[in-house]
């Protein structure tokens, strides 16, 4: 019979091996689980989710609960074993199923769109700030007197 501490870390090998499980599945990276969970209102860094997945840090009830809202799960998959309940999980309709992935898909695009957002107002003031840089000298020529 396995001790408490045994169980334990054993719960938490297999709640990050689920987390990762599901992350992949939606083929986020664990940035874009962290942007998620931080967007969500559960502030969280990349390397935290790298820590969870690692078994290397301990994991709330809020933890779990967020996990399951940004990567589309019950809770109870995260502590099932793998295999165990699964035909049930993954049970969801065609229609459901395809909403899940259409969902992930709309996230990464809004993801990337805020990113090229912020790449063109970066490029805007780099090109706004060598305008007035030009703008503030004569054209560059140099004109003799007659």
């Amino acid at each position: 019979m396995e001790n408490i501490g045994q169980a334990t870390e054993r719960l938490a090998q297999l709640v990050g091996k689920r987390i990762k499980d599901a992350r992949e599945a939606l083929g986020f990276t664990q940035e874009d689980v962290a942007v998620a969970l931080t967007a969500s209102g559960h502030p969280t860094q990349r390397v935290t989710v790298t820590r969870t997945e690692s078994a290397s840090r301990p994991i709330t009830l809020k933890d779990l609960a967020a996990y399951s809202a940004v990567l589309e799960v019950p809770v109870r998959y995260f502590l099932m074993e793998e295999g165990e309940g699964d035909t049930e999980w993954q049970a969801l309709d065609a229609q459901q199923g395809m909403l899940f992935l259409v969902d992930g898909m709309a996230y990464r695009l809004e993801l990337e769109l805020a990113q090229m957002r912020e790449n063109l107002a970066a490029m805007t003031r780099f090109v706004n700030s060598k305008l007035s840089v030009l703008d503030g000298r004569d054209d560059g020529e140099h004109h003799e007197e007659t």
